[in-house]
């Protein structure tokens, strides 16, 4: 790709940018900070297509591993000048000494679906069950011209070869909000050298053209996982 086209999050580039659209210093200071960890390690290709995407979207991401968990959103709001991204995490990550904060600080969108590990938690499980569901409270969200991440494979996915079936909250979200789906597939080269995904390392996130739930109605998950596979560099699940 071209220089426009790829960009290199250098610990320089992150103390440039604004962040404008964050009004709180300290969490302006915390995108910054999480950032670091990777030393420069995050390359994105197709970065321009973000600024030519208004809010509301959803961003479909690949997943892998609990580093790209704190570092892919955090770098997705860096290029959007801080615009926030509410994106739907495992209730169990908000539980967490340091990330938790963090995660919180990004008003996620906690999914409860899976029970806690340890049993003297379930109680935190239970009461998130009494309110709203995450779809519901995803689509409130967009109908409030707020961002939303996803990520569609519902789980982390170890295979550095092949993407896991797509599960179709993505193209939910999309169809009855009418807001474009954003394919971001995410690689790790040292897999290539590896044979295996590395839990940290340098990250690749390449941004795909938008999806229009309008057009591609019952495609649509289809599309994004034909799309996500290609970004991420993986073979498709069917």
């Amino acid at each position: 790709m071209d220089s426009e086209a790829s960009l290199q999050l250098s610990p320089v580039w992150c103390l440039r940018q604004q962040l404008s659209a964050l009004g709180d210093r300290t969490t302006r200071a915390l995108l910054r900070a999480v950032l670091g960890v990777s030393l420069g390690g995050i390359r994105v290709e197709g970065a321009h297509r973000l600024t030519a995407i208004p809010d509301p979207a959803i961003f479909a991401l690949s997943h892998h591993n609990a580093y790209e968990a704190l570092l892919a959103p955090a770098a997705l709001m860096a290029l959007r000048g801080g615009r926030p991204v509410r994106f739907l995490v495992d209730w169990m990550y908000l539980e967490l000494p340091l990330a938790g904060a963090l995660l919180r600080r990004g008003e996620t969108i906690a999914v409860y679906r899976k029970p806690a590990r340890w049993r003297w938690r379930e109680a935190v499980r239970r009461q998130g069950l009494r309110g709203a569901s995450a779809t519901d409270r995803a689509l409130a969200a967009l109908a409030r011209g707020e961002s939303v991440g996803i990520y569609p494979e519902g789980r982390r996915n170890a295979d550095p070869w092949r993407l896991a079936p797509l599960r179709r909250g993505a193209a939910t979200l999309a169809l009855r909000s009418g807001a474009p789906l954003v394919p971001i597939g995410i690689d790790f080269p040292a897999r290539e050298r590896l044979g295996r995904l590395p839990h940290l390392g340098r990250m690749v996130l390449r941004v795909g053209e938008p999806l229009s739930p309008q057009q591609l109605e019952e495609s649509l998950t289809t599309e994004l996982e034909t799309a996500l596979a290609h970004l991420a560099r993986k073979f498709t699940a069917t």
